[in-house]
Formats: C-alpha cells, sequence, structure tokens
C-alpha cells in the first residue's frame, strides 16, 4: 500500500509540476526552490529504477533468475540505500519549503505527502532486507 501511496504521488508530480511551474513561470523564484524539485524527481526515479530491476527476481523461475540475474543484485540493492540518503536531504528541503515559502501552498503540501511517503519506502525496503548486505548489517540488529 506504501509502494501504491508513493507511486500514486510521484506519478502526480511527473504529470502536474511542470504544468503549474509552466502556469507560474513569472513568479519570484526563492533560492532552493528549483533544486528541491528537482531532487525530489531525481530521487524517486531511484525507486523505479530499483523495481524494474528487481522485477525479474520475482517474474522469473528460481532457475532463471539464479543463472541469468543473481550476479546483478549487489549492483541493484545499492539504489535503495543511496535512496535513503537523498530522502534525508529531501526532509531538510521539506522544512526549508514551509519555512522559506517555496512555491504556493498547494504545491507545498504536494511536495510534503510525497516527501513523508517516500520517507516511509526507506522503512519498507529496510524491513524486507532490500538493501546492500553492507547497510543492513550496520542498521540491523
Amino acid at each position: 500500500m506504501l509502494v501504491g501511496l508513493w507511486a500514486l504521488l510521484f506519478g502526480l508530480a511527473v504529470v502536474t509540476w511542470p504544468i503549474s511551474s509552466f502556469s507560474r513561470r513569472n513568479d519570484d523564484h526563492p533560492t532552493g526552490q528549483r533544486l528541491a524539485s528537482l531532487l525530489v524527481l531525481l530521487s524517486g526515479l531511484l525507486p523505479c529504477y530499483f523495481f524494474w530491476q528487481f522485477y525479474p527476481f520475482l517474474s522469473g523461475s528460481v532457475g532463471e533468475v539464479v543463472s541469468t540475474h543473481l550476479a546483478e543484485l549487489p549492483r541493484i540493492l545499492w539504489a535503495p540505500t543511496a535512496f535513503g540518503f537523498l530522502v534525508i536531504v529531501q526532509l531538510v528541503y521539506l522544512y526549508r519549503a514551509w519555512s522559506g515559502g517555496y512555491w504556493w501552498p498547494s504545491r507545498r503540501l504536494h511536495y510534503s505527502l510525497l516527501c513523508f511517503a517516500q520517507a516511509g519506502l526507506p522503512w519498507a525496503f529496510w524491513y524486507w532486507s532490500m538493501m546492500s548486505p553492507q547497510v543492513l548489517a550496520f542498521i540491523k540488529p
């Protein structure tokens, strides 16, 4: 359910943010506003990349997965780890969005919901042990 909520919010951001930015192109833009938008959109691509790369592990037979995709697994598992670090940076920008007056209220609310949904994804990756083994050994008891 968390992944579905994240996918919905991220999809809405990809579709509506460029349109709303174009309609408000003459407004003043505080420093960091465009970087925050770019950061949330680029960090949203990391879970998409992860799920796209991880799909063969779920859909193929065990023999096929082991023979063709197992060598790629350690590389794939670093994407959720990098995503976790980007979420921390996004939470800083979330504070700046509300205190610094980024965007208009409806976009700030959407940004907040998307950041909180993205903050839940690293927990899901950790819970299902879908992170790099080195990171899991460090954070799991």
